[in-house]
Protein backbone atom coordinates (compact mmCIF):
# COMPACT_ATOMS: atom_id res chain seq x y z
CA UNK A 1 0.00 0.00 0.00
CA UNK A 2 2.86 2.33 0.86
CA UNK A 3 4.63 1.60 -2.45
CA UNK A 4 1.50 2.33 -4.41
CA UNK A 5 1.04 5.68 -2.66
CA UNK A 6 4.68 6.58 -3.28
CA UNK A 7 4.34 5.67 -6.97
CA UNK A 8 1.28 7.88 -7.24
CA UNK A 9 3.21 10.72 -5.64
CA UNK A 10 6.00 10.34 -8.21
CA UNK A 11 3.47 10.32 -11.06
CA UNK A 12 1.94 13.53 -9.73
CA UNK A 13 5.35 15.17 -9.55
CA UNK A 14 6.18 14.16 -13.12
CA UNK A 15 2.81 15.43 -14.25
CA UNK A 16 3.44 18.83 -12.68
CA UNK A 17 6.90 18.96 -14.29
CA UNK A 18 5.55 18.15 -17.76
CA UNK A 19 2.75 20.68 -17.38
CA UNK A 20 5.27 23.38 -16.36
CA UNK A 21 7.52 22.55 -19.32
CA UNK A 22 4.57 22.73 -21.75
CA UNK A 23 3.55 26.12 -20.33
CA UNK A 24 7.11 27.46 -20.72
CA UNK A 25 7.37 26.35 -24.34
CA UNK A 26 3.91 27.47 -25.40
CA UNK A 27 3.84 30.88 -23.70
CA UNK A 28 5.20 33.79 -25.77
CA UNK A 29 8.54 35.06 -24.50
CA UNK A 30 10.62 38.14 -25.13
CA UNK A 31 13.53 37.74 -27.52
CA UNK A 32 15.78 39.75 -25.20
CA UNK A 33 15.85 36.79 -22.78
CA UNK A 34 17.20 34.47 -25.49
CA UNK A 35 20.40 34.05 -27.42
CA UNK A 36 20.58 34.14 -31.21
CA UNK A 37 23.13 32.42 -33.42
CA UNK A 38 23.76 31.47 -37.03
CA UNK A 39 24.35 27.76 -37.44
CA UNK A 40 25.44 25.44 -40.24
CA UNK A 41 27.32 27.95 -42.38
CA UNK A 42 31.00 28.21 -43.20
CA UNK A 43 31.51 30.91 -40.53
CA UNK A 44 29.72 32.23 -37.42
CA UNK A 45 28.35 35.04 -39.60
CA UNK A 46 26.21 32.86 -41.87
CA UNK A 47 23.78 30.03 -41.38
CA UNK A 48 20.34 29.14 -40.09
CA UNK A 49 18.89 31.50 -37.50
CA UNK A 50 18.53 29.67 -34.20
CA UNK A 51 17.31 30.76 -30.79
CA UNK A 52 18.24 29.12 -27.52
CA UNK A 53 15.06 27.92 -25.80
CA UNK A 54 15.44 26.05 -22.52
CA UNK A 55 18.47 23.79 -23.17
CA UNK A 56 18.14 23.50 -26.95
CA UNK A 57 18.82 25.60 -30.04
CA UNK A 58 15.69 25.79 -32.20
CA UNK A 59 15.42 27.22 -35.74
CA UNK A 60 13.21 30.16 -36.70
CA UNK A 61 10.61 29.65 -39.41
CA UNK A 62 11.06 31.74 -42.55
CA UNK A 63 7.43 32.90 -42.58
CA UNK A 64 7.88 35.15 -39.53
CA UNK A 65 11.12 36.80 -40.69
CA UNK A 66 11.80 40.06 -42.55
CA UNK A 67 14.74 41.68 -44.32
CA UNK A 68 14.93 44.35 -41.62
CA UNK A 69 15.42 41.67 -38.98
CA UNK A 70 18.26 40.23 -41.06
CA UNK A 71 20.09 43.56 -40.91
CA UNK A 72 19.46 43.83 -37.15
CA UNK A 73 20.74 40.30 -36.49
CA UNK A 74 23.92 40.84 -38.53
CA UNK A 75 24.56 44.02 -36.57
CA UNK A 76 23.85 42.52 -33.15
CA UNK A 77 26.12 39.55 -33.87
CA UNK A 78 28.88 41.98 -34.94
CA UNK A 79 28.79 40.39 -38.38
CA UNK A 80 28.53 43.48 -40.56
CA UNK A 81 25.72 43.79 -43.06
CA UNK A 82 23.50 41.32 -44.95
CA UNK A 83 24.76 39.96 -48.24
CA UNK A 84 23.26 37.86 -51.01
CA UNK A 85 23.01 34.15 -50.24
CA UNK A 86 25.77 31.95 -51.66
CA UNK A 87 25.77 28.19 -51.22
CA UNK A 88 23.36 25.97 -49.34
CA UNK A 89 22.88 25.04 -45.72
CA UNK A 90 22.32 21.74 -44.01
CA UNK A 91 18.71 20.53 -44.03
CA UNK A 92 16.83 20.44 -40.75
CA UNK A 93 16.00 17.09 -39.12
CA UNK A 94 12.57 15.60 -39.64
CA UNK A 95 10.00 16.55 -36.97
CA UNK A 96 12.12 19.54 -35.97
CA UNK A 97 10.41 22.07 -33.70
CA UNK A 98 10.37 25.56 -35.21
CA UNK A 99 9.92 28.94 -33.57
CA UNK A 100 8.07 31.96 -34.85
CA UNK A 101 8.72 35.63 -34.13
CA UNK A 102 6.13 38.37 -33.72
CA UNK A 103 7.87 41.75 -33.77
CA UNK A 104 6.32 45.14 -33.04
CA UNK A 105 9.52 46.89 -34.14
CA UNK A 106 11.55 45.54 -37.04
CA UNK A 107 14.55 47.63 -35.96
CA UNK A 108 15.13 45.59 -32.80
CA UNK A 109 14.94 41.96 -31.76
CA UNK A 110 14.27 42.93 -28.15
CA UNK A 111 10.60 43.68 -28.87
CA UNK A 112 9.90 40.35 -30.55
CA UNK A 113 7.85 37.62 -28.92
CA UNK A 114 8.89 34.01 -29.50
CA UNK A 115 6.40 31.15 -29.73
CA UNK A 116 6.50 27.52 -30.94
CA UNK A 117 5.28 27.02 -34.51
CA UNK A 118 1.75 25.62 -34.38
CA UNK A 119 1.77 24.40 -38.00
CA UNK A 120 4.35 22.93 -40.36
CA UNK A 121 7.17 25.21 -41.51
CA UNK A 122 8.30 25.13 -45.13
CA UNK A 123 11.91 26.13 -44.36
CA UNK A 124 14.01 27.85 -41.70
CA UNK A 125 15.48 31.33 -42.02
CA UNK A 126 18.97 31.49 -43.54
CA UNK A 127 21.05 34.63 -43.06
CA UNK A 128 24.38 35.57 -44.64
CA UNK A 129 26.37 38.52 -43.27
CA UNK A 130 29.45 40.16 -44.73
CA UNK A 131 31.59 39.31 -41.70
CA UNK A 132 32.52 40.60 -38.27
CA UNK A 133 33.13 44.32 -37.78
CA UNK A 134 35.16 46.13 -35.18
CA UNK A 135 36.31 49.72 -34.66
CA UNK A 136 39.36 51.34 -33.08
CA UNK A 137 41.44 54.51 -32.99
CA UNK A 138 45.20 54.11 -33.39
CA UNK A 139 48.37 56.19 -33.06
CA UNK A 140 46.71 58.75 -30.77
CA UNK A 141 47.70 59.63 -27.23
CA UNK A 142 44.83 57.57 -25.80
CA UNK A 143 42.18 55.12 -26.96
CA UNK A 144 39.85 58.08 -27.65
CA UNK A 145 41.95 59.75 -30.32
CA UNK A 146 43.68 58.55 -33.44
CA UNK A 147 43.28 57.25 -36.94
CA UNK A 148 39.90 55.58 -37.59
CA UNK A 149 40.34 51.89 -38.42
CA UNK A 150 37.66 49.28 -39.14
CA UNK A 151 38.01 45.49 -38.96
CA UNK A 152 36.25 43.99 -41.97
CA UNK A 153 36.60 40.57 -43.61
CA UNK A 154 39.46 39.71 -41.29
CA UNK A 155 41.53 42.80 -42.14
CA UNK A 156 42.08 46.09 -40.31
CA UNK A 157 41.76 49.01 -42.70
CA UNK A 158 41.36 52.76 -42.53
CA UNK A 159 38.62 55.15 -43.66
CA UNK A 160 39.27 57.69 -46.41
CA UNK A 161 38.83 61.32 -45.39
CA UNK A 162 36.69 62.13 -48.46
CA UNK A 163 33.41 63.40 -46.99
CA UNK A 164 34.58 62.82 -43.41
CA UNK A 165 32.88 65.33 -41.12
CA UNK A 166 31.78 66.05 -37.55
CA UNK A 167 28.74 63.73 -37.74
CA UNK A 168 30.89 60.79 -38.80
CA UNK A 169 33.36 61.58 -36.03
CA UNK A 170 30.51 61.88 -33.49
CA UNK A 171 29.19 58.38 -34.28
CA UNK A 172 32.74 57.03 -33.98
CA UNK A 173 33.26 58.58 -30.54
CA UNK A 174 29.83 57.48 -29.29
CA UNK A 175 30.37 53.89 -30.42
CA UNK A 176 33.72 53.69 -28.62
CA UNK A 177 32.34 55.20 -25.42
CA UNK A 178 34.56 58.27 -25.82
CA UNK A 179 31.96 61.01 -25.49
CA UNK A 180 31.39 63.40 -28.39
CA UNK A 181 33.65 64.42 -31.24
CA UNK A 182 36.00 67.28 -30.53
CA UNK A 183 37.67 67.28 -33.95
CA UNK A 184 37.12 65.43 -37.23
CA UNK A 185 40.54 65.21 -38.86
CA UNK A 186 41.79 64.26 -42.29
CA UNK A 187 45.01 64.31 -44.32
CA UNK A 188 46.43 61.38 -42.29
CA UNK A 189 46.80 63.55 -39.19
CA UNK A 190 47.84 60.48 -37.18
CA UNK A 191 50.14 58.99 -39.80
CA UNK A 192 49.70 56.86 -42.93
CA UNK A 193 48.39 53.70 -41.28
CA UNK A 194 47.45 50.45 -43.05
CA UNK A 195 47.57 50.03 -46.81
CA UNK A 196 43.96 48.78 -46.89
CA UNK A 197 41.24 51.44 -47.09
CA UNK A 198 37.76 50.01 -46.53
CA UNK A 199 35.44 53.00 -47.00
CA UNK A 200 35.14 56.53 -48.30
CA UNK A 201 32.30 59.06 -48.40
CA UNK A 202 30.91 57.95 -45.04
CA UNK A 203 27.62 59.81 -44.55
CA UNK A 204 26.32 59.54 -40.99
CA UNK A 205 23.37 61.58 -39.76
CA UNK A 206 24.64 61.43 -36.17
CA UNK A 207 22.03 59.03 -34.75
CA UNK A 208 23.60 55.73 -35.80
CA UNK A 209 24.79 53.28 -33.14
CA UNK A 210 27.71 52.03 -35.22
CA UNK A 211 29.90 53.57 -37.88
CA UNK A 212 29.05 50.70 -40.25
CA UNK A 213 25.37 51.63 -40.02
CA UNK A 214 26.19 54.80 -41.98
CA UNK A 215 26.03 54.84 -45.81
CA UNK A 216 29.46 54.60 -47.39
CA UNK A 217 31.27 53.57 -50.55
CA UNK A 218 33.80 50.76 -50.85
CA UNK A 219 35.25 52.24 -54.03
CA UNK A 220 37.88 54.90 -53.54
CA UNK A 221 40.87 56.62 -55.09
CA UNK A 222 42.47 57.59 -51.78
CA UNK A 223 46.15 57.41 -50.88
CA UNK A 224 47.98 56.89 -47.61
CA UNK A 225 47.82 60.66 -47.08
CA UNK A 226 44.02 60.70 -46.84
CA UNK A 227 43.17 58.71 -43.73
CA UNK A 228 40.38 59.96 -41.46
CA UNK A 229 41.00 60.63 -37.78
CA UNK A 230 39.16 61.89 -34.74
CA UNK A 231 39.72 63.42 -31.32
CA UNK A 232 36.93 62.75 -28.81
CA UNK A 233 36.02 64.71 -25.70
CA UNK A 234 37.00 61.79 -23.47
CA UNK A 235 40.51 61.84 -24.92
CA UNK A 236 42.40 62.06 -21.64
CA UNK A 237 46.03 61.20 -21.01
CA UNK A 238 48.73 61.86 -18.42
CA UNK A 239 52.47 62.37 -18.72
CA UNK A 240 55.47 63.92 -16.97
CA UNK A 241 57.82 66.42 -18.60
CA UNK A 242 60.91 68.50 -17.79
CA UNK A 243 62.28 65.73 -15.60
CA UNK A 244 65.42 63.60 -15.81
CA UNK A 245 63.38 60.46 -16.34
CA UNK A 246 59.99 59.23 -17.64
CA UNK A 247 58.90 58.70 -14.04
CA UNK A 248 59.89 62.11 -12.70
CA UNK A 249 58.86 65.62 -13.68
CA UNK A 250 55.96 68.05 -14.02
CA UNK A 251 52.54 66.38 -14.24
CA UNK A 252 50.63 67.23 -17.43
CA UNK A 253 47.14 66.22 -18.52
CA UNK A 254 45.64 66.07 -22.01
CA UNK A 255 42.06 67.36 -22.10
CA UNK A 256 40.02 68.53 -25.09
CA UNK A 257 43.02 68.16 -27.36
CA UNK A 258 45.41 70.35 -25.33
CA UNK A 259 48.07 69.60 -22.72
CA UNK A 260 47.88 71.49 -19.43
CA UNK A 261 49.55 71.56 -16.04
CA UNK A 262 47.93 70.51 -12.76
CA UNK A 263 47.54 72.95 -9.87
CA UNK A 264 49.16 72.13 -6.54
CA UNK A 265 45.89 71.85 -4.64
CA UNK A 266 43.36 69.13 -3.82
CA UNK A 267 45.88 66.33 -4.46
CA UNK A 268 46.66 63.82 -1.73
CA UNK A 269 49.03 60.90 -1.38
CA UNK A 270 46.54 58.40 -2.81
CA UNK A 271 46.18 60.58 -5.93
CA UNK A 272 49.94 60.53 -6.46
CA UNK A 273 49.92 56.78 -5.92
CA UNK A 274 47.29 56.40 -8.66
CA UNK A 275 49.35 58.61 -10.98
CA UNK A 276 52.56 56.62 -10.52
CA UNK A 277 50.62 53.37 -11.00
CA UNK A 278 48.95 54.70 -14.15
CA UNK A 279 52.36 55.46 -15.65
CA UNK A 280 53.76 52.10 -14.56
CA UNK A 281 56.39 53.88 -12.48
CA UNK A 282 56.22 52.04 -9.18
CA UNK A 283 55.31 53.64 -5.83
CA UNK A 284 54.97 57.34 -5.13
CA UNK A 285 58.01 58.91 -3.43
CA UNK A 286 57.32 62.63 -3.08
CA UNK A 287 55.90 65.62 -4.90
CA UNK A 288 57.76 68.53 -6.48
CA UNK A 289 56.63 72.00 -7.58
CA UNK A 290 57.14 73.60 -11.00
CA UNK A 291 56.00 76.76 -12.76
CA UNK A 292 52.93 76.74 -15.03
CA UNK A 293 54.69 76.87 -18.41
CA UNK A 294 51.80 75.71 -20.64
CA UNK A 295 48.91 77.74 -22.03
CA UNK A 296 46.33 76.05 -19.84
CA UNK A 297 46.16 74.79 -16.27
CA UNK A 298 43.55 72.82 -14.42
CA UNK A 299 42.47 71.63 -11.05
CA UNK A 300 41.84 67.92 -10.67
CA UNK A 301 39.77 66.58 -7.78
CA UNK A 302 39.60 62.85 -7.10
CA UNK A 303 37.06 61.63 -4.55
CA UNK A 304 36.21 57.94 -4.19
CA UNK A 305 37.74 57.13 -7.58
CA UNK A 306 39.86 54.13 -8.47
CA UNK A 307 41.54 55.80 -11.44
CA UNK A 308 42.70 59.30 -12.37
CA UNK A 309 40.70 58.93 -15.57
CA UNK A 310 37.54 59.18 -13.43
CA UNK A 311 38.55 62.37 -11.60
CA UNK A 312 36.80 65.70 -12.18
CA UNK A 313 38.75 68.31 -14.14
CA UNK A 314 38.30 72.08 -13.77
CA UNK A 315 39.90 74.22 -16.48
CA UNK A 316 41.55 77.45 -15.25
CA UNK A 317 39.46 77.47 -12.09
CA UNK A 318 40.99 80.14 -9.86
CA UNK A 319 38.90 79.08 -6.87
CA UNK A 320 40.71 75.75 -6.89
CA UNK A 321 44.10 76.78 -8.21
CA UNK A 322 44.48 80.23 -6.59
CA UNK A 323 48.25 80.96 -6.61
CA UNK A 324 49.30 77.32 -6.56
CA UNK A 325 52.24 76.16 -8.63
CA UNK A 326 52.30 73.25 -11.07
CA UNK A 327 52.44 69.78 -9.56
CA UNK A 328 55.42 67.53 -10.12
CA UNK A 329 56.15 64.03 -8.91
CA UNK A 330 58.93 61.55 -8.29
CA UNK A 331 57.88 57.92 -8.59
CA UNK A 332 59.72 54.86 -7.28
CA UNK A 333 61.03 53.48 -10.57
CA UNK A 334 63.06 56.66 -11.06
CA UNK A 335 63.94 57.19 -7.42
CA UNK A 336 65.50 53.74 -7.00
CA UNK A 337 67.49 53.67 -10.23
CA UNK A 338 68.60 57.25 -10.90
CA UNK A 339 70.10 60.10 -8.90
CA UNK A 340 68.53 63.49 -8.63
CA UNK A 341 70.78 66.42 -9.37
CA UNK A 342 72.94 67.10 -6.32
CA UNK A 343 71.30 64.39 -4.20
CA UNK A 344 72.22 60.84 -3.31
CA UNK A 345 69.72 58.02 -3.60
CA UNK A 346 68.30 56.85 -0.27
CA UNK A 347 65.56 54.38 0.66
CA UNK A 348 62.01 55.68 0.66
CA UNK A 349 61.62 54.96 4.42
CA UNK A 350 64.90 53.79 5.94
CA UNK A 351 63.43 53.34 9.44
CA UNK A 352 60.77 50.83 8.60
CA UNK A 353 62.95 47.79 7.70
CA UNK A 354 65.12 48.30 10.84
CA UNK A 355 62.05 48.53 13.08
CA UNK A 356 60.57 45.38 11.56
CA UNK A 357 63.85 43.51 12.10
CA UNK A 358 64.04 44.57 15.75
CA UNK A 359 60.48 43.39 16.37
CA UNK A 360 61.19 40.01 14.77
CA UNK A 361 64.38 39.51 16.83
CA UNK A 362 62.55 40.40 20.06
CA UNK A 363 59.68 38.01 19.35
CA UNK A 364 62.12 35.22 18.48
CA UNK A 365 63.99 35.74 21.75
CA UNK A 366 60.77 35.66 23.78
CA UNK A 367 59.68 32.48 22.02
CA UNK A 368 63.03 30.85 22.78
CA UNK A 369 62.75 31.77 26.46
CA UNK A 370 59.22 30.35 26.58
CA UNK A 371 60.34 27.05 25.03
CA UNK A 372 63.27 26.70 27.44
CA UNK A 373 61.08 27.51 30.46
CA UNK A 374 58.42 25.00 29.38
CA UNK A 375 61.07 22.32 28.88
CA UNK A 376 62.51 22.93 32.36
CA UNK A 377 59.05 22.70 33.95
CA UNK A 378 58.37 19.36 32.22
CA UNK A 379 61.77 18.02 33.24
CA UNK A 380 61.23 19.06 36.89
CA UNK A 381 57.76 17.45 37.03
CA UNK A 382 59.09 14.15 35.68
CA UNK A 383 61.92 14.19 38.22
CA UNK A 384 59.52 14.77 41.11
CA UNK A 385 57.29 11.90 39.93
CA UNK A 386 60.25 9.54 39.72
CA UNK A 387 61.22 10.34 43.30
Amino acid sequence: MYKQDRGGLHMARYGIYCLSLWICLSAPMKASSHLFRLFGGSSPCQGTVQIRSQDAWLPVCNGSWSNNLTAVLCRDLRCGKPEAQTGSLQTQPVNQTFLTLTCSDNDSLKNCKISPMESDCSEPVSVYCTGSYDLRLTDGVSRCSGRVEVFLDGVWGSVCDDGWDALDAHVTCQQLGCGSALQALGASHFGPGPSTIHWEDVKCNGTERHLWDCPSSTRHDCTDREHAGVICTEDKAFRVSDGPHNCSGRIEVLMDGAWGTVCDSQWFEEDFQMFCKLLGCGPYVRKTIYNHSLSTYMGIICKNTASLLDCRVYHKNNNICQQAGALGVICGSFYNTEKEAGQAVSPVNPGFPLLAMMICVTMAALLLVAVITFSLVIWRMKRLQSN
